[in-house]
């Protein structure tokens, strides 16, 4: 059998996630490590493809869906090493395959560059790629039979999904990809063009090209992540006492990214939006210490958290 894939591919791709993950029980921490390997392994497909081709991009993702209807040999799927870190996240946690099956057929759906038409549409893309791993994340922590914290997942879900695409939106644009919705960028006075141009248009003149139609669509992107950060941040209190603080934390510093954003004055075009470490362990010591000394009134303080 091959080897596991290397779990510093956790540490070294989603810094924010792998930090969040240390706060959770070993067991846990290592299900939530071969989720992430099989996400960014699919993902990686689309974003980061090399010489396959589209076809046969679209085969290895089919087979990876075919393979998680009976996953039971690793060496029977697309990627032995990968199958081997996510089969005990399936076996011995219980996740069911369906929430991987849908994150593969969400990144399949990346493989034909198309627009939004309307939030329906976008909220449906990111519950795929996003939620579908938050709910594998609920059952990995024994939340799985609670459809409270499952809808709370799938809000962080859809959150931390927006924060992606609006902290990306740039490359993506280049990438041929605009994700936010076509209704809404020409109800803002925007268009894929407009987007291009904006980009451009930095290039030259800097920050102050940034005109009020871009940051008035910003805001309202904005707006409808920071509510679904506090609809599934009110679901953390459901989770096991072990599990909530790594929830509140991923929840929090990915959050924080938005704020990042607007300091920037909507400026996603010339920097790419991140929390720095010292926000990581300064937000992780201040919330520690709350979270211990008052540990009931963990629900309100999530709120408190997405407007900090």
């Amino acid at each position: 059998m091959s080897q596991p894939i290397a779990p510093p591919i956790f540490r070294a791709r989603a810094r924010t996630f792998w930090f969040a993950a240390q706060f959770l029980p070993a067991p846990s921490r290592s299900a939530v490590s071969g989720l992430y390997s099989f996400a960014r392994a699919v993902d990686d497909l689309v974003d980061e493809p090399g010489s396959l081709t589209t076809e046969q991009i679209r085969c290895i993702l089919s087979d990876w869906h075919a393979w998680l209807d009976a996953p039971t040999s690793p060496e029977s799927a697309p990627d032995p090493r990968i199958a081997f870190r996510v089969l005990p996240v399936l076996v011995d946690h219980g996740v069911p395959a369906r929430y991987l099956q849908m994150l593969v057929d969400g990144v399949a759906s990346d493989v034909d560059q198309r627009d939004m038409a309307s939030w329906s549409d976008l909220r449906e893309y990111c519950f795929r790629v996003a939620s579908s791993v938050g709910l594998a994340v609920c059952h990995v922590l024994g939340a799985g039979d609670d459809p409270l914290a499952r809808a709370a997942a799938v809000d962080l879900g859809i959150a931390m999904q927006l924060t992606n695409i609006l902290r990306d939106l740039w490359d993506d644009v280049r990438l041929g990809r605009v994700y936010l919705p076509a209704d809404e960028l020409a109800a803002h006075g925007s268009s894929r063009e407009h987007l291009l141009w904006l980009g451009s248009r930095l290039a030259v003149h800097g920050a102050s090209a940034i005109d009020a139609p871009f940051r008035e669509l910003m805001r309202a992107q904005v707006r409808r992540a920071r509510l679904h950060y506090e609809s599934g941040l009110e679901g953390v209190w459901r989770l096991a006492p072990d599990a909530r603080f790594a929830i509140l934390i991923a929840g929090r510093l990915y959050a924080a990214i938005l704020d990042v954003i607007e300091a920037a004055d909507y400026d996603i075009f010339s920097r790419r939006a991140a929390t720095s470490t010292w926000l990581k362990l300064s937000s992780t010591a201040r919330w520690w210490l709350a979270y211990r000394v008052r540990p009931s009134e963990l629900a309100p303080l999530t709120a408190d958290i997405v407007r900090s």
